[in-house]
């Protein structure tokens, strides 16, 4: 446990929410990975920087720590594949590209949102340490075949031949996970957009808008290999990304009635 912390917000008053990797997943035949993509849970951490009432010091974490929960890590196995005919010789430690975890991010004001996948729900933890568990939200299941199996390989490891086959890979799941690595973007108002799982059949990207009582409240439809990265006072940020793998920053007007549009 004696590591950098992996911050997953800062709120104003300088509190840092660390979640870390807390057990983890053996898989035959693979030495035992302590690494956070290998992880079959994370325990959620927030560290004041100071006690109510004393002067803030941001260059220290405070000794009190409150241990929050105990969420779903997305270590789904591991396999190693050697290829030993040229060109060249090599060796690959394999995970599934669908793999996902539970997600958590702190706010500015205080607020906690915890994204969980199964099932697929948003829960909050206000700043006094009160809980408001939200409902199921929708969530159209889209089976994992074949030919979706290929192109996520292909999109996995974009700039190389992969020399093995999507059957070789950990299992896979049946259907697409309700979200991403990483999927979660704080919206200046104070809601939580959820980047959904990308059908790559279907050439898009899906936000969820989920607000504080744990309802949906409308989804951003945007065009492929775009993701969002931040609100401001009048726009919504995001990157996109090319077919050769250039990115750029684009910006896009934004109110509360107004969808982004590329």
């Amino acid at each position: 446990m004696a590591r950098l912390p992996f911050v997953e917000g800062i709120d104003a008053t300088g509190s840092i929410l660390d979640v870390r990797p807390f057990s983890f997943r053996r898989s035959k035949d693979v030495p035992l990975v302590r690494e956070r993509t290998n992880a079959e849970s994370l325990l959620v951490i927030l560290r004041p920087t100071a006690v109510r009432g004393t002067r803030v010091d941001g260059r220290r974490l405070a000794q009190r720590a409150d241990s929050l929960a105990r969420i779903g890590g997305r270590a789904s196995g591991q396999v190693l594949v050697r290829r030993s005919k040229p060109p060249p010789a090599s060796l690959w430690l394999l995970e599934n590209p669908l793999a996902t975890e539970d997600q958590v991010l702190l706010f500015p004001d205080g607020w906690l949102a915890f994204a969980l996948a199964d099932p697929y729900r948003v829960d909050w933890r206000a700043p006094d340490g009160s809980y408001r568990r939200g409902r199921v939200l929708p969530f159209e299941t889209v089976a994992v075949g074949e030919p979706m199996r290929r192109m996520l390989v292909r999109e996995r490891w974009p700039l190389v031949e992969p020399p093995f086959q999507p059957g070789e890979l950990p299992a896979w799941p049946k259907y697409l996970p309700a979200f991403d690595i990483g999927a979660l973007v704080p919206m200046r108002d104070g809601r939580l957009a959820i980047r959904r799982t990308t059908d790559p059949m279907q050439k898009r990207v899906v936000y969820d808008v989920v607000g504080r009582t744990g309802q949906l409240e409308l989804q951003l439809v945007l065009p492929p290999r775009t993701q969002l990265v931040a609100w401001g006072r009048a726009h919504v940020y995001a990157v996109s990304t090319g077919e050769n793998l250039e990115q750029w920053l684009v910006r896009h007007p934004w109110t509360a009635e107004v969808v982004p549009r590329s």
